[in-house]
């Protein structure tokens, strides 16, 4: 063999010998690249199956929430109906009762009587507890004079009574016949004297606050100084 021609095969082994190299550092920055990308796909898959979990849970919550809210507003919508159907029978009632009770009051002679207007509720109430609120709301402020009203009360099978009460000192009808009577003795037996049976004249206003009565004799004991200073 030639020196040319050994010397064209060294050059030649030499060539391939830098592309085999270069190739090689090729194949080994694909590899690291392919890593990466391996390394940055499961993160980004890890990521993406996160996202997704949440995004699912997030829809379920809002999908809970909003079921819930439509519950809730069917609830209160079924609630509003059923109040408006109450309330259009009660006023129904309400008006009835009024018509019933004008044409019987308009009767001077007729028989007609606190019961009956009760007892006249609570057979025409579907609602007995209507029956109930209707007679109260209207001897609520006293029917029967300044002293006494009346209260219905009835059980769910329409069995019912009547009670009267009588007015206490503040101007509430919270008072028996009994109590109410007895009231009236006690206030009889105030205007005697404070200290003696007589009758009360003079009316001190005590540092204590609270107020005083006596007859004239009882005062000029009570209060000798004040007549001193007279004389």
């Amino acid at each position: 063999m030639s020196d040319i021609h050994q010397t064209d095969l060294i050059a030649e082994n030499a060539r391939l010998l830098d592309r085999l190299t270069k190739q090689q550092e090729i194949n080994q920055s694909l590899r690291v690249e392919n890593a990466q990308l391996k390394k940055d796909m499961f993160g980004l898959s890890c990521r993406l199956r996160a996202e997704h979990f949440q995004a699912i849970n997030e829809l379920n919550e809002e999908n809970a929430k909003l079921n819930k809210d439509i519950k809730k507003l069917r609830e209160e919508l079924l609630q509003a109906n059923a109040k408006h159907y109450h309330d259009i029978q009660k006023t129904s009632l309400a008006v009835k009762f009024e018509t019933w009770r004008d044409s019987w009051l308009g009767h001077a002679e007729s028989d007609y009587s606190v019961e009956d207007e009760a007892e006249w509720l609570v057979n025409e109430a579907t609602n007995i507890q209507d029956a109930v609120d209707i007679f109260n709301e209207l001897y609520e402020d006293g029917m029967c004079g300044d002293e006494s009203t009346y209260q219905l009360e009835c059980d769910h099978l329409r069995k019912w009574e009547l009670n009267q009460w009588w007015m206490d000192d503040e101007g509430n009808y919270t008072l028996t016949e009994e109590e109410f009577e007895r009231n009236n003795a006690d206030e009889e037996e105030k205007k005697s004297c404070d200290f003696c049976d007589k009758e009360r004249k003079v009316l001190t206003k005590r540092d204590a606050g609270y107020e005083e009565w006596t007859c004239s004799t009882c005062h000029k004991e009570q209060y000798p100084e004040e007549y001193e200073e007279k004389q």
